[in-house]
């Protein structure tokens, strides 16, 4: 074995163990919303039951991607990245809502209470 193959071997390893655990948590997030969306929506502040329902359906379908993903024998690497553009959006777009939730105020700043 070359070491280009050792890299090759442990990254790949890292990106099944990464794509794994986004595949628990997600999963977890996916059974939790819709199971208990009142529940939820009182955690993180008024929202839509629907919606956090409709969340729920999406993370278990991205769920079986994850899946997907991690149990090729090669991973491509455009599924790699896709994943990650998902992921990043969906930090994106959770901190926006946030951003809204708190009123015009950004993340971090202005009163005591807006963290």
């Amino acid at each position: 074995m070359t070491v280009r193959e050792a890299k090759t071997l442990v990254g790949e390893k890292l990106i099944r163990n990464v794509l794994a655990t986004n595949a628990v948590a997600s999963g977890a997030c996916g059974l939790l919303l819709p199971a208990l969306p009142g529940m939820v929506s009182d955690l993180t502040g008024p929202g839509s039951r629907t919606a956090l329902m409709e969340t729920g359906l999406f993370l278990i379908i991205f769920v079986g991607f994850l899946i997907w993903a991690a149990t090729r024998r090669i991973i491509p690497p455009r599924v790699v990245l896709a994943f990650a553009v998902v992921d990043g959006l969906w930090v994106v777009i959770g901190l926006r809502h946030k951003g809204r939730a708190h009123g015009s105020r950004s993340l971090g700043r202005g009163s005591a209470n807006g963290i």
